[in-house]
């Protein structure tokens, strides 16, 4: 198991953040809709296991005092 993590959404494909959403019981969008969401969070943190994208997150804020937790998710790999 390599883990990584990648703070941005580049090159992420949001195909697998809809499937691992879907995989986990959680609502979902379509990916173009999940990629602005992401694109326009605060923060977001995207972790693989070697090439494989297995959970995510994002953070929205008002980039002062308020922020909350988005679209946690994990997945065991098995998706898709």
């Amino acid at each position: 198991m390599n883990i990584t993590f990648q703070y941005d959404c580049q090159g992420i494909r949001f195909s697998e953040v809809v499937e691992i959403l879907k995989t986990v019981g959680m609502r979902y969008h379509p990916e173009e809709t999940e990629e602005k969401a992401f694109n326009n969070s605060f923060c977001t943190v995207f972790a693989f296991d070697d090439t494989k994208l297995i959970g995510f997150a994002r953070v929205i804020s008002d980039g002062v005092y308020q922020a909350a937790l988005y679209d946690i998710a994990q997945s065991n790999g098995q998706y898709g």
